[in-house]
């Protein structure tokens, strides 16, 4: 891996996504959660890392 690169799976990527648009308001927690195919709870728990 180079210097100041990041590599991420396609999950994650989507992941990083739909936590981006929650937190610019442009998705609901609920609507990300059912779009990444995990409950509610389980991406409050992915907002809190």
């Amino acid at each position: 891996m180079r210097e100041g690169t990041l590599e991420m799976s396609a999950k994650e990527r989507e992941r990083l996504v739909a936590i981006r648009q929650v937190e610019e308001g442009s998705l609901r927690s609920r609507e990300a959660a059912e779009q990444l195919g995990i409950g509610a709870r389980q991406f409050k728990r992915l907002m809190r890392r």
